[in-house]
């Protein structure tokens, strides 16, 4: 757990979900995202790990890290746009992203953007 994770401490539920995910055939633990890098490393190690054990060696994975970036992209590209109440100047600011950039993943992720909403 050490050379996954950057932390000087582990967590206790890091660790069980370390141990979850090591087991096949048993269920994960439900990850509660609070915002810290631990869980949400957890969580895309986890389901990375899910994408290579379910390829064999005749069918490998293929465009994993695209496949990753997509899953973690929507989600966060819409709960800053949340954020900001849609003003997508404030979130390709808050997302360090180009404003040009941030409206092509918009077109590309197929998020809904209002104005004012909350």
């Amino acid at each position: 757990l050490a050379a996954l994770y950057p932390q000087e401490q582990i967590s206790r539920e890091l660790v069980e979900i370390e141990l979850n995910t090591a087991r096949p055939g048993r269920p994960e633990t439900s990850i509660e995202m609070t915002g810290t890098e631990a869980q949400v490393q957890a969580a895309i190690t986890a389901f990375a790990r899910r994408l290579l054990e379910d390829h064999s060696d005749e069918t490998p994975v293929t465009d994993l890290y695209h496949k990753v970036l997509r899953e973690v992209e929507e989600p966060l590209v819409s709960a800053t746009l949340r954020a900001v109440k849609g003003n997508q100047i404030k979130a390709s600011s808050v997302l360090g992203l180009n404003r040009n950039t941030l409206r092509k993943k918009i077109r590309e992720l197929d998020i809904e953007v209002l104005r004012g909403f909350q």
